[in-house]
């Protein structure tokens, strides 16, 4: 539903906070997991030199390998945790949880 959460109406919305908030209130653990994925560098679009000077740079497309970071926080932790994987797919989710 959070992950669909602008998709519904705002009663829905509403009705989810309030779901929410109960389960805070109870006491019960509660985990937030994220995961995001970064390219090992930049793609270079665009240099500087003096005016008149040529400068041949070839430019890649190329953004190289990946790099996906997995973390929680969580009511029931007693600090964030993290985990580096070089590919964000299913078999490292599960590795991290």
């Amino acid at each position: 539903m959070q992950y669909n959460g602008f998709k519904i109406t705002d009663q829905e919305r509403l009705e989810y906070a309030k779901m929410l908030k109960q389960v805070i209130d109870s006491d019960k653990a509660v985990i937030y997991v994220d995961e995001s994925s970064f390219h090992t560098w930049k793609t270079l679009n665009k240099t500087w030199a003096p005016k008149h000077n040529v400068i041949n740079l070839p430019i890649s497309s190329s953004r190289g390998k990946s790099l996906t970071v997995f973390g929680a926080i969580g009511t029931c932790l007693k600090k964030a945790v993290f985990m580096l994987a070089p590919r964000n797919d299913a078999e490292n989710y599960c590795v991290f949880l």
